[in-house]
């Protein structure tokens, strides 16, 4: 059964003229796009949809997302992350209920969907249920913002875990529907919330004169922050600031630097976002346009300095990760940090370049399965913590090169950096 019963959908039937078309369109990227009429029948542009190719099934059930207006009575509508229904025959959903063309109310959806599921396996359902939950979120109406906001939120919770800072200053307070950046909504509760039970408290005054040298160019990231918090617990604090001041929309994903004084390492993460893709959740290097020149971008963080001591001891030279994030949506009311694969980059290049995740078409594609062998959030914060990862030794210019040319995408640069106040 359907859990969600506030959610609109709609029953496309791809005409006969275009049905090759979007058939192939849905084959090679998981999504294809048609013009609709814009009346009233179409009640949100962000909605649940089935699709049939011939009128006597269901080929699939995707997310249908409404775009720009193509004519003055025509949308563009995309219909995208589908999940493959196997040709379910519409009688046999008829058999239990009616299943109207076009616009569904809430009620209807909820009728349909849970026959559809009735009639599904196992993998189908849980594919549906994550379409559901992404389409119910805040920012459902468009996973790709949600997604954003979400990594970028998960970027201070693990910098906060990783300096031994309770997350509950990750509540925020406002309207979730806004689509602001997630630090914007974190600056705003501090003003409202200027310390909670546990004695942490988040600072909004101007970085101090001493602390610039840690990320480099100073002046540089000055002209593309967004913002910046610091955390305090006791004698302990957290700096995180936000780099690129570009809006929710522009951001195309989301980097972690994070800076442990005591042993002076440096450990960046790289967010990845996973879709979910004939009934798997899958990250496809090939769609990712920045992929090959942010893996060089890392590379260069990869190279160690020289150990001056036993604090430069690490278990790996590897300093950069990519995060692997299952369908993430945006949860302001929410303290967790987001389910992930940590993989080095070292690991994950040997995967590709080993073809283990190259298809018989040729593709590099990643499903969660591949990713088995992980660290996981509590994992990856322990080793970060207690400094056996990361760089050694002195690797300024490699960090200041990094972020200059971070600075120079539309990714959202998360960076941070914790210590004693003694220090």
């Amino acid at each position: 059964m359907s859990r969600h019963s506030d959610i609109y959908g709609y029953v496309y039937k791809a005409p006969s003229a275009g049905r090759d078309k979007l058939a192939e369109a849905l084959a090679s990227r998981n999504e294809f796009t048609v013009n609709l009429p814009m009346n009233n029948d179409i009640k949100t542009f962000h909605q649940m949809a089935l699709i049939s190719f011939d009128g006597e099934h269901l080929h699939s059930a995707a997310l249908m997302i409404g775009g720009r207006a193509s004519s003055t009575i025509e949308r563009n509508f995309k219909f995208h992350n589908h999940v493959p229904l196997h040709e379910l025959p519409i009688k046999e959903i008829e058999a239990r209920t009616k299943l109207p063309w076009g616009q569904l109310t809430p009620a209807q959806w909820h009728r349909v969907i849970s026959v559809v599921l009735s009639l599904s396996p196992p993998d189908v359902c849980i594919a549906i249920s994550h379409l559901e939950e992404m389409i119910s979120q805040p920012y459902g109406m468009d996973p790709d913002l949600s997604a954003t906001k979400a990594m970028e939120k998960d970027a201070v919770g693990l910098a906060m875990e990783i300096g031994g800072i309770s997350r509950s200053a990750l509540l925020t307070t406002g309207d979730p529907a806004q689509t602001t950046r997630f630090m914007s909504d974190l600056r705003k509760s501090a003003t409202r919330r200027p310390s909670d039970r546990s004695g942490i408290s988040l600072r909004e005054d101007r970085m101090l004169e001493h602390d610039h040298h840690v990320f480099g160019d100073w002046k540089r990231i000055e002209q593309h922050l967004l913002g910046w918090v610091e955390f305090r617990k006791d004698d302990k604090f957290l700096r995180v600031l936000n780099v690129n001041r570009d809006r929710l929309e522009n951001i195309t994903g989301v980097d972690l630097i994070y800076h442990h004084l005591q042993f002076n390492a440096y450990i960046m993460v790289q967010y990845k976002r996973m879709i979910p893709e004939r009934g798997e959740m899958v990250y496809r290097p090939g769609h990712d346009t920045s992929y090959t020149r942010e893996v060089e971008r890392m590379k260069r963080l990869n190279r160690q300095g020289t150990s001056s001591g036993h604090h430069d001891y690490r278990l790996s030279s590897n300093a950069c990760y990519f995060k692997f994030c299952r369908a993430v949506q945006f949860d302001q009311s929410s303290q967790d940090l987001v389910e992930g694969a940590y993989l080095p980059l070292d690991y994950w290049i040997a995967l590709v370049e080993g073809g283990h995740l190259t298809t018989k078409q040729g593709a590099i594609v990643a499903t969660w399965k591949d990713l088995k062998r992980h660290l996981s959030n509590t994992q990856f914060v322990y080793l970060v913590g207690e400094g056996w990862i990361g760089t050694r030794g002195d690797v300024s210019e490699q960090v200041a090169r990094v972020i200059d040319e971070g600075l120079d995408t539309n990714r959202s640069l998360m960076l941070a950096y914790q210590g004693y106040r003694h220090q």
